[in-house]
Parts: structure tokens; sequence; C-alpha cells
């Protein structure tokens, strides 16, 4: 897109990436996504973006398009979970986050209590070479065998999002 002449702002949503905040500071959704929501609700009336998400960067995007309509001039879902008119964001973060919980060696954790839903899915190493490393040269699986990745669960029901129709 640089090549093209546009400029290009990459953001980490929170806890991810170089993000500053600690996987348990991201308590809701509304904590993940406020860096998009932010650098969004910086930009000047008259300018448009085109947002891409991937993963779970999905449904920031699909926050943002609700939230700020008049400044997305597109939205591209890159291999990304996407909620809609006839599925809520709940029920796609529910079904994304049961179904790799379940998946080789991640595991949850309970920082809250066993009573209370998990807080931290931690991936584990098998299921990162499986699912994200899959194309790494076969010298990588001793230094992948090292590796674990901790994702915050936020809590998806305390905060609603609903997406709307619009034919384009």
């Amino acid at each position: 897109m640089t090549s093209s002449g546009h400029n290009v702002t990459v953001l980490d949503l929170g806890a991810s990436g170089i993000n500053p905040k600690q996987v348990l500071e991201v308590s809701h959704l509304s904590d993940y996504f406020s860096p998009l929501m932010e650098f969004m609700a910086s930009l000047p009336a008259d300018k448009k973006v085109v947002l891409v998400g991937h993963s779970f960067g999905g449904l920031a995007i699909s926050k943002a398009m609700e939230t700020f309509p008049e400044k997305i001039s597109v939205a591209v879902f890159l291999s990304a979970l996407m909620p809609g008119p006839s599925i809520n964001v709940t029920t796609v973060y529910t079904m994304a986050s049961s179904a790799v919980i379940t998946q080789f060696d991640n595991r949850v954790t309970y920082d809250n209590g066993p009573e209370n839903p998990p807080t931290t899915l931690i991936l584990g190493p098998k299921f990162l070479a499986t699912n994200f490393y899959q194309m790494s040269p076969i010298q990588n699986d001793h230094m992948l065998e090292t590796i674990q990745t901790n994702v915050n669960m936020p809590q998806v029901s305390l905060h609603r999002m609903h997406v709307k129709h619009v034919n384009i």
C-alpha cells in the first residue's frame, strides 16, 4: 500500500505485539480494542481509512465499523473472525475460543477462580507448530518446543456489539 502512495499505520491491539498492556490488563474486549478505537477517534472527520483485521482483529474492525462508519472506506477480514447480522460477537468469540482450547497442548488458567470463566489461554508448542509455524524449516522444531504463547480471554458478555447490515 505504501508503494501506491498510501499511509500505513500498523496497530497492535491490547496486550498483543508491542502493545505495552499486560495480558491480565485486558479483561474486556473494549480493552483489547482500545488502540484501534483511540486511533479511529483521533482521525479528522474528513479522513477515511481502509481497515485490515486478522484473526481476532476481525472483531476489532467490526467494532470500529459500527462505531465509526463515516471514517471507513473499506474493511478487509484476512483470515479473521467476523460477526454479522445473524451471528453476534459473543457467539463468534465463544465458538472460536472453544475450538482452540481443546486442541493439542493448549490450556487455560482461571485467575479469578474456577467458578468464573477462564482468563488466559496458553497456546502450547504443538498447537503453535501445527497451526502457526507449519511452514517453518524442520530445524526450528527444537526452538518451537520452547515457545508458549499466552492469550488473554476477555469477557464478551459484558461488552455488547451489534453489527448492522449495510448494502453497498
